[in-house]
């Protein structure tokens, strides 16, 4: 017996198959961690998948209008199950009460995160006083 040959998968179904995985992924991830929280999904312009995560109540690691680890933790974990090796990547962003914002084409994903202004070289009254000398004369 022969098998028929599978028709090869069409880019809006691959779409659809990684946009239902995130979905099951977050959902399931939020379930099992008793933080229940509203998921609203987006095509993102980039060719990403946007989720709005809204928490339903205060929880800890996440503040509105802030980062937060748990988010970045999340949106790391289901981007590496959606986005397996030698897979098209659909990138999957999440957003804390909104759609998060859009990157612009050619801009390194380090520069569209929060910058945190790198701390002053310790010189001058910022530098640090030098280690005191040993009472007994290091012996």
């Amino acid at each position: 017996m022969t098998t028929p040959p599978v028709a090869p998968a069409t880019d809006a179904s691959l779409a659809q198959a990684k946009r239902a995985q995130a979905e099951t992924l977050l959902t399931d991830i939020l379930r099992l961690m008793d933080y229940p929280a509203k998921l609203d999904f987006k095509d993102m312009p980039d060719g990403g998948i946007g989720v709005a995560v809204h928490f339903e109540g205060a929880y800890p690691g996440v503040t509105p209008g802030k980062k937060s680890f748990l988010m970045d933790s999340l949106q790391f974990l289901v981007n590496k199950v959606v986005n397996r090796p030698q897979t098209e990547k659909r990138w999957v962003t999440l957003g804390l009460g909104a759609f998060p914002e859009p990157r612009s084409p050619g801009t390194p994903r380090a520069m569209t995160e929060a910058a945190v202004p790198a701390a002053p070289a310790a010189t001058g009254v910022n530098a640090p006083a030098p280690a005191p000398a040993p009472a007994n004369g290091g012996a």
